[in-house]
């Protein structure tokens, strides 16, 4: 990584599934093998082997030698929000404004407008600047600025629920991790996440996580119509994890659901540079849906392209 460094002879692999490879490897799995492996795909990017193209399977498994070797992991406890309290802090002229929502993005040659609904405010205000970089997930983009929204045609994205369990009583709290992958069968559920596992004296709050790959958005509306049906399956995947049902220790659940921010690596979907064809140089493009693996490495590095791209014109 990045992989916009990627060899050729390499990225061939991103043009075939990643169960068509395996197969061309001679690699037949055993089905709860094959099923276990799904498992994590789906969590990391939302769709299973046959779905991901087979350099996204190759790396999801050589960047993870921990049965082979000592990997060192960095998981702060505030999630991504770490990082974001990281940057603003060494960028001391920054604006930062939250609690607004860009609605359109116009080119003027010389300027760029934006457009962006103040939601406190709830009202509509105007931006002039120089350039823009959009960071923001692209299918956004036949809103926002329609002329490049075809730039991101092959980008796919999962759909995502999540379950979360405010619990009155949790004894069991010593089985948890704080991330809990579960095998079931229907391919649906990814796994359980201990929320608050850095307060360890408090009672446990618990995310599960279910999603759907690219294509399979009736299953996805079929379970949010039943929102108690949706409980009742992630309390039993909790009952096969600590061997007991919980749902009498239950304070309250949250049901949400998501369009997940980090594309899926379909066939054909990456090493593409979108800035490369991009309409105006004024708006340039950043983000793990530019053609990269939906990986935290990648995004910074989309960020300091993206950056290049601005000196160029400026």
């Amino acid at each position: 990584l990045p992989s916009r460094l990627t060899p050729s002879e390499i990225r061939v692999h991103a043009g075939h599934s990643f169960r068509d490879w395996m197969h061309e490897q001679g690699l037949s799995l055993d089905p709860m093998l094959q099923s276990i492996l799904d498992t994590g795909l789906r969590s990391d990017y939302g769709a299973p082997s046959k779905d991901i193209c087979a350099f996204a399977g190759i790396h999801y498994l050589t960047c993870r030698p921990y049965i082979t070797s000592d990997v060192l992991t960095f998981s702060p406890p505030n999630g991504l929000s770490y990082f974001a309290d990281r940057l603003i802090e060494r960028t001391t002229n920054s604006d930062v404004r939250t609690n607004f929502m860009v609605r359109r993005i116009k080119d003027h040659r010389d300027h760029v407008e934006v457009l962006a609904l103040d939601l406190k405010a709830k009202r509509t205000r105007r931006f002039i600047a120089s350039q823009v970089v959009v960071a923001s997930s692209k299918k956004s983009l036949k809103y926002l600025f329609p002329k490049d929204a075809l730039l991101f045609r092959n980008n796919m994205y999962a759909a995502w629920i999540t379950v979360t369990m405010e619990m009155k009583r949790f004894p069991e709290k010593d089985m948890l991790y704080w991330g809990n992958g579960i095998q079931e069968p229907s391919q649906v559920y990814v796994g359980v996440v201990w929320a608050n596992h850095f307060q360890p004296d408090e009672v446990p709050v618990l995310t599960h996580y279910l999603t759907f790959a690219p294509g399979r958005l009736n299953h996805f509306y079929a379970y949010l119509a039943r929102p108690y049906r949706l409980v009742d399956f992630c309390l039993e995947q909790l009952c096969r994890l600590i061997g007991r049902n919980v749902s009498s220790d239950l304070e309250r659940v949250i049901i949400q659901k998501l369009g997940h921010a980090m594309p899926t690596p379909v066939p054909g979907s990456l090493f593409f540079e979108p800035n490369e064809r991009r309409s105006s140089e004024r708006v340039v493009y950043a983000g793990v849906d530019t053609g990269r693996l939906p990986l935290l490495a990648e995004a910074f590095d989309s960020g300091l392209e993206a950056a290049r791209y601005i000196k160029e014109v400026s």
